[in-house]
């Protein structure tokens, strides 16, 4: 047995706090009402790693609903909430949650640059977005330090700029970020206790830099299949991803304006380093994201 220990600056929320795998879910001992659920809760993050978990799952074997079907059915395994906010309804007692994380900066530049009509996803370059909000923002910008650099200008396309990091602003991955699909729940998620008043983990986080190695230790905990041997990577490769340059003030700027997105990602991390767990596997060290954000 080890322990994963997280260092962490003297700012930090998660200070001198262990961050260990979690102990596996109970076996469900479904009564009538558990059994109209399903078994786990993926919540998919747009521009984490979703997509290539998703197919994982499918490759495993594990039954889900499609990334854009919005309702969740006991028929499936998994529940992925996708594309909308998550709601209590998604997240009931005894079910555990895995939701894919990334730093909020890079999750927002990655997002910018999937939508860019320019030189964005295949299915989307050339399309006409000049009705839509969308269509507005590219207008403006087509690199995401142009928009970072714009956050406290009173011009129409700073004001623009704003709006695109409102959680719901539009129908992108860009304003659909942690707090979009988590503020509302968050409470719940974090705010569970054992018997003894202990915090109670019910989630696992999976890091888009680990989450061949995270997702294997989730399916095991929530007592899903064994995953399959080969793991996917969809969507890697279009002309801008690689647009990624910040200068340094539109790394503050656009750090400043996702302070909704950074908080709730603190959040989540401090919880599971004080939850308790058991039957942990494995000694393994992760800086976690409220650790790499207080060392810059």
């Amino acid at each position: 047995m080890g322990t994963r220990t997280v260092h962490t600056g003297p700012s930090s929320p998660v200070d001198d706090l262990q961050r260990v795998g979690p102990a596996p879910w109970p076996p469900h001992q479904q009564s009538r009402s558990d059994a109209w659920f399903w078994s786990t809760t993926f919540v998919h993050v747009g521009k984490t790693g979703g997509t290539s978990v998703q197919e994982y799952l499918t490759r495993s074997g594990i039954s889900h609903n499609d990334e854009h079907t919005r309702a969740c059915s006991p028929q499936n395994q998994v529940c992925q909430v996708h594309a909308r906010p998550v709601a209590l309804a998604d997240i009931p007692d005894k079910v555990p949650v895995f939701i894919t994380v990334r730093d909020p900066l890079s999750r927002a530049i990655s997002a910018f640059n999937w939508r860019n009509p320019r030189d964005g996803a295949p299915h989307l370059r050339g399309r006409n977005m000049s009705a839509t909000a969308d269509g507005r923002l590219y207008e403006c910008f087509d690199h995401i330090d142009a928009l970072a650099l714009s956050l406290e200008s009173r011009t129409p396309c700073g004001v623009t700029a704003r709006a695109s990091l409102q959680p719901g602003w539009a129908s992108s991955h860009l304003s659909m970020g942690f707090a979009f699909y988590l503020e509302g729940v968050l409470d719940s998620l974090t705010r569970q206790q054992d018997a003894h008043g202990r915090p109670l983990r019910r989630y696992e986080l999976v890091y888009i830099e680990t989450v061949e190695e995270d997702l294997r230790r989730v399916l095991a905990w929530a007592h899903l299949a064994k995953g399959a041997r080969d793991f996917p990577h969809a969507f890697g490769d279009y002309p801008g991803r690689n647009k990624t340059r910040l200068s340094e003030v539109g790394r503050q700027l656009l750090r400043r304006h996702l302070c909704r997105d950074y908080n709730v990602v603190q959040r989540l991390e401090a919880h599971a380093a004080k939850a308790s767990r058991i039957n942990v596997s494995g000694p393994q060290e992760r800086a976690t994201i409220t650790a790499k954000l207080h060392s810059v």
